[in-house]
């Protein structure tokens, strides 16, 4: 009786040992479903900026370095004091031409393009008899649009764009965006030490905790300013924040940020891509 006691013991510790990974197991899943669906969507927007007309210079409404291309929250980019320039596709594209600028794309047509369109809403029948159907509104394929993008194009030295010019071209992909809130100041990076960063006591977001903010796998704007460099987003590869829970020890993916440089952190990004491409002018194709 004892053995058998014991064994049930034994046995109770481990099913509980197993169970316990369960919870673990399914937030990973989660993440790694949201990392994987965030480069794809990252790698297609690139694909996409160039297909619509994006890098010519005569297609957006701004053409200053930086130039921020938010549909959704394009004002809370110019509340941070970097020089962000909004800017949105006009209205004809690719065939604006510059002696005849079209105004710019309004709601919904400029926001249809920053937003994911492949996790679709079904219909779920009551009964297995009856097929699964795709949810249609106003004609087309519903959508929840969990993810989103943003794009950055900038030169060094800042300035007019100008066709034939060399950009940097970025894009952040956002999950379940919070619109309302734009990017959040941190504090100088490497301070006190290398690789940390130090801001006020108290969440950074009233009804958000930190460690949802500064993670692996999250994204910061870097404003480097010795040496002088544009403005730019970089993903987090190891974020420790301190038990005071007013500073973080970060690094990214690629080189650290040398000299003086400010971090702002970027909520809800998760997944950052850039890419060189040279801007577009009129040409024949498109007159």
């Amino acid at each position: 009786m004892l053995e058998v006691l014991i064994s049930i013991g034994i046995l109770a510790v481990g099913l509980t040992s197993v169970l316990s990974f369960i919870p673990a197991g399914h937030s990973m899943a989660k993440t790694s479903l949201v990392t994987d669906q965030a480069a794809i969507v990252a790698a297609n927007t690139l694909e996409d900026l160039v297909t619509e007309g994006y890098l010519r210079v005569d297609s957006l409404s701004g053409i200053t370095s930086p130039v921020v291309i938010d549909p959704f929250a394009a004002g809370t980019w110019t509340a941070v004091p970097l020089g962000f320039t909004p800017a949105v596709l006009r209205q004809n594209g690719v065939l604006s031409v510059p002696t005849t600028l079209s105004p710019p794309r309004g709601v919904p047509a400029a926001t249809y393009l920053a937003r994911s369109r492949d996790d679709v809403i079904f219909n779920v029948p009551d009964s297995d008899a009856v097929d699964v159907t795709n949810s249609i509104v106003g004609g087309v394929r519903a959508y929840r649009g969990n993810f989103s993008w943003i794009a950055m194009m900038s030169k060094p030295g800042g300035g007019n764009f100008a066709a034939g010019d060399e950009v940097t071209l970025t894009v952040v992909v956002f999950h379940n965006r919070d619109t309302g809130q734009g990017p959040i100041a941190l504090g100088p990076y490497n301070t006190p030490a290398i690789g940390q960063v130090q801001w006020p006591a108290g969440p950074l977001i009233s009804d958000r905790k930190n460690t949802e903010l500064i993670r692996s796998n999250g994204v910061c704007l870097v404003h480097q300013t010795a040496p002088a460099a544009p403005p730019s987003f970089r993903r987090i590869s190891i974020a420790a924040i301190d038990d005071g829970d007013t500073g973080a020890f970060i690094e990214f993916d690629g080189p650290q940020p040398a000299g003086t440089a400010t971090l702002y952190a970027v909520p809800d990004a998760v997944a950052v891509i850039e890419k060189t491409v040279t801007l577009e002018g009129p040409s024949p194709y498109s007159e």
